[in-house]
């Protein structure tokens, strides 16, 4: 899947590699798909972000754009800290 973000004044193009391999398919099958993943990847390779679901469901625009944001760094994580409850001994 090809996904654009704009960092900054640029507009950058993400490319995501979602793996789906419906519920229903039977355990044997699964593990012959499964040893084919590897030479798939190398062909879809590179990609900044990868996806592995069996329910369509478990994916969605919002979760993609999450992950792409988090992988590029435009997302922030430092939390503030409060000191006021803090008890030095």
């Amino acid at each position: 899947m090809r996904v654009t973000q704009k960092i900054d004044l640029s507009v950058t193009v993400k490319f995501v590699y979602i793996y789906y391999i419906g519920e229903s398919v039977p355990a044997l099958q699964r593990g012959k798909i499964g040893t084919a993943q590897y030479e798939v990847n190398k062909i879809f390779s590179p990609f900044h972000s990868d996806f592995s679901i069996t329910r369509p469901e478990e994916i969605s625009m919002e979760l993609i754009n999450n992950q792409i944001d988090a992988a590029s760094g435009k997302i922030n994580f430092v939390r503030d800290v409060n000191h006021e409850d803090s008890k030095h001994v």
